[in-house]
């Protein structure tokens, strides 16, 4: 699995129940002053919504004029909980000359989703949606990306025929007994 680059996203400025878009250049490195972030390696577009949980008393309310809301706070969630939504959209001339099998991985507090892989595909289109329930709103946090490439059959199939083969081959010594045996008799 080849990196192809990587960002992050400070959810520091989003503000609950309001959608953040981001068009986010790959990076080689999160490290700013690393050269090898100034050749271009794509862009990643995603959408990122925080909705947190409705209290109790809340609940009764809303639901009766029928809008849209985030359900009810699982049993021992501190107050201030909420899900946090991510849409991974797509990505576009990421890095690659031919055979790139790009999928995405996001990363929210150690928890790792990824996404599908697009077969052949220097502009992939994932329209994947995440979910990731926090306990509080996710104010310090921040949420890590990465673009990968899957490596293509190829190599799977000629590494299960290597390992196949070793398996079943004849011992060296077998062999070497046959030789020593020819030799010697009359």
């Amino acid at each position: 699995h080849a990196k192809m680059g990587m960002n992050r996203v400070l959810l520091k400025e989003l503000p609950p129940e309001e959608t953040q878009v981001s068009t986010l250049n790959l990076l080689k490195t999160m490290d700013p002053n690393d050269v090898q972030n100034e050749k271009s390696r794509g862009q990643i577009t995603l959408e990122v919504t925080y909705k947190p949980f409705k209290q109790e008393e809340d609940t009764e309310e809303e639901s009766m004029d029928g809008t849209d809301e985030v359900q009810k706070a699982p049993d021992n969630t501190p107050a201030g909980g909420g899900l946090l939504f991510v849409i991974l959209h797509e990505a576009q001339d990421v890095e690659g000359k031919h055979h790139t099998n790009p999928y995405a991985k996001i990363t929210f507090k150690g928890e790792e989703k990824k996404t599908k892989v697009v077969k052949k595909n220097r502009d992939p289109r994932w329209e994947h949606e995440f979910e990731f329930a926090c306990e509080e709103p996710p104010t310090n946090d921040k949420l890590h990306v990465q673009v990968l490439s899957k490596a293509g059959k190829i190599g799977g199939i000629l590494h299960d025929k290597v390992r196949y083969s070793t398996r079943n081959a004849w011992p060296l010594t077998d062999v070497v007994i046959r030789l020593t045996s020819i030799l010697v008799a009359p």
